[in-house]
C-alpha cells in the first residue's frame, strides 16, 4: 500500500491505542495569542471584511495562528503540494486538544488525460475524508491545491449513496452485492484493502472507505444475522459492531444516469463529429457491464473525471474560514499544473484521441484563482514574504511582528545567551522540548526564572 493510500484522517502518529493521545498538546498555550490586540483585530476584520493578509509570517507560527483560529471558526488549509499539506497537519495536531479534528485530503496519483486503473484505496481515502468534513465535525482540513481543485463526488451525492447495514434488517444478498458494485466496491478473494469486497455463500466481507477495519456480514436467509470486525491478516471474525456504513468506495460511482449524462456531455463536446473509438469503448464497457449488473471502470475514469464529477473539493470549504497558505506559491502551482494539463492535451488533441474540446481535470489558472478567491466565508492569506500573491484583494501586514528567533550556533548551554536578546523584543519565551528537565536546569544556572 502507497503512502498516498493510507488514511491519514485517523492521525495515527498522534494517537495509540484507544485514542490516547501520545503527543502533548500545545493548546493551552494559545490562550496567551488570542488575548493579543493583534489577534483580536484580525479576528474583527475577517468578520467585517471577509479577507484579510498577514506578511512575514514564520512557518513555525502558521500551526499556532491557525489552531487558535480554528477555535471560533472551521479551517479550509490550501498549501501548494501534498508534502507541504502534510507537514502543516503535523503542526497543527500539535497545537489542538484532539488529533482528529485535524483532516488531510490526498490528492489522487493520476496524471491529468492519463489513462489507468483507478487506485480504490485513494479514491477511497479522499471519499472518507470529505464525509468526515460534511458531518463539521472536524475543525481543520488540510489539502494540496492540486487536491483541492481535482473532481470529485459532492457532498449531496456522497449522503445519498450510502449503504447502511445492521442486524435484523432484511435485504436480499443479492442487493447487497449489486450495490456495493455501484457504489465502487472492487470484488476480490480476499479483503485487505478499503473499498474492496469479497461474497462467499451467505458472508459479505467489506472495507468501508473510512473505516478502520474490515467487517463481515453474515445472513441467515435475506435477513442480516450479524456484523463482525475481522482481521485481514488471518480473515477471523473479531468483535461485533452495531451498523456497517458503507459510503461510497470512488469518487466516480458508475450508474446508468451518471453514464448516459456523461455520454449526452461528450457527444456535445464533440459537436457532430463521432466521438474517438478509445472514448467509445469507454462508454460501452460501462453501460454493458452495468447491464449485467456490474460496473467494470476500465482504465479511462481518471480522462472522464470532468465529466463524471462537476464538483470540486474546493467547492464543499461550505461555511468554513478559507486558508491560503504561501499565495504565492499557490499561483505558481496554479500555473505549472495548467501547463502540463495543456502540453498532454494538445498530445491527445492533435492525434485526434480526445474531441479539441475536451476538458481537464485541472482547471486554467485563472479559474483556480478565482476559486480560491471566492470559497468559503472568509479567507486569510498568509506567507512568510511580502507576496501575497493577489489571490485576494487586500494589503498584507505585519499585525503580530513575528519573526524566526536567532538562537546562537554551539553548545545546548549558548540557548541561555539566546533569552537575553529574545527578552529586549519583550518576548514571551515558551520552550518546547523532550529534554525540558535539562533546558530549565541549564537556564536556572544561567540565572534565568523558569516556570
Amino acid at each position: 500500500m502507497s503512502r498516498r493510500a493510507v488514511a491519514r484522517h485517523d492521525a495515527a502518529h498522534h494517537e495509540g491505542r484507544g485514542g490516547q493521545r501520545l503527543t502533548p498538546s500545545l493548546a493551552p498555550l494559545l490562550t496567551a495569542l488570542t488575548a493579543t490586540p493583534a489577534f483580536r483585530d484580525l479576528r474583527k476584520s475577517l468578520e467585517r471584511d471577509r479577507a484579510a493578509a498577514l506578511i512575514h509570517l514564520p512557518h513555525p507560527a502558521k500551526a499556532a495562528l491557525g489552531a487558535a483560529l480554528s477555535e471560533g471558526s472551521r479551517l479550509f488549509w490550501v498549501s501548494r503540494d501534498p508534502e507541504t499539506a502534510d507537514r502543516v497537519a503535523d503542526a497543527l495536531r500539535s497545537w489542538v486538544h484532539e488529533p482528529t479534528d485535524v483532516l488531510v485530503l490526498e490528492p489522487r496519483s493520476a496524471l491529468p488525460f492519463e489513462r489507468g486503473e483507478l487506485v480504490i484505496d485513494e479514491s477511497a481515502g479522499r471519499v472518507a475524508t470529505l464525509a468526515d468534513w460534511a458531518t463539521g465535525r472536524p475543525r481543520i482540513l488540510v489539502t494540496s491545491l492540486l487536491a483541492a481543485m481535482q473532481p470529485t463526488i459532492d457532498a449531496v451525492a456522497l449522503a445519498a449513496g450510502a449503504l447502511v447495514l445492521r442486524p435484523g434488517d432484511r435485504l436480499p444478498l443479492e442487493e447487497v452485492t449489486r450495490r456495493c458494485l455501484a457504489l465502487g466496491y472492487e470484488p476480490v478473494p480476499l479483503v485487505g484493502g478499503r473499498g474492496e469486497f469479497a461474497r462467499r455463500g451467505g458472508i459479505v466481507d467489506l472495507f468501508p472507505a473510512g473505516a478502520e477495519s474490515p467487517l463481515r456480514v453474515e445472513w441467515f436467509g435475506d435477513e442480516i444475522e450479524s456484523i463482525r470486525q475481522i482481521a485481514p491478516a488471518d480473515q477471523r471474525s473479531r468483535a461485533t459492531v452495531a451498523e456497517a456504513r458503507l459510503l461510497p468506495a470512488s469518487e466516480f460511482p458508475l450508474t446508468t444516469e451518471r453514464v448516459a449524462a456523461a455520454r449526452v456531455a461528450a457527444e456535445r463536446l464533440a459537436a457532430g463529429a463521432p466521438l474517438p473509438p478509445r472514448l467509445l469503448a469507454d462508454l460501452e464497457l460501462w453501460e454493458g457491464s452495468l447491464a449485467r449488473g456490474s460496473a467494470e471502470r476500465g482504465d479511462g475514469v481518471e480522462l472522464w473525471a470532468p465529466l463524471l464529477a462537476a464538483s470540486r473539493a474546493i467547492d464543499q470549504v461550505g461555511d468554513a474560514l478559507l486558508i491560503l497558505d504561501e499565495p504565492g506559491e499557490l499561483r505558481s502551482t496554479a500555473e505549472s499544473l495548467a501547463r502540463q494539463s495543456n502540453d498532454r492535451h494538445d498530445t491527445l488533441r492533435t492525434t485526434r484521441l480526445l474531441p479539441d474540446a475536451w476538458p481537464s481535470s485541472t482547471p486554467a489558472a485563472e479559474a483556480t484563482s478565482r476559486a480560491l478567491a471566492h470559497a468559503g466565508a472568509a479567507r486569510l492569506a498568509i506567507t512568510w514574504s511580502s507576496d501575497t500573491g493577489h489571490l485576494i484583494d487586500v494589503v498584507g501586514t505585519d499585525a503580530f511582528g513575528w519573526h524566526d528567533p536567532i538562537i546562537p550556533a554551539g553548545r545546548t548551554r549558548a540557548l541561555a545567551e539566546g533569552l537575553a536578546s529574545w527578552r529586549r523584543d519583550d518576548a514571551h519565551v515558551i520552550v518546547i522540548s523532550e529534554q525540558a528537565g535539562r533546558l530549565a536546569e541549564l537556564f536556572v544556572e544561567a540565572g534565568e526564572r523558569v516556570t
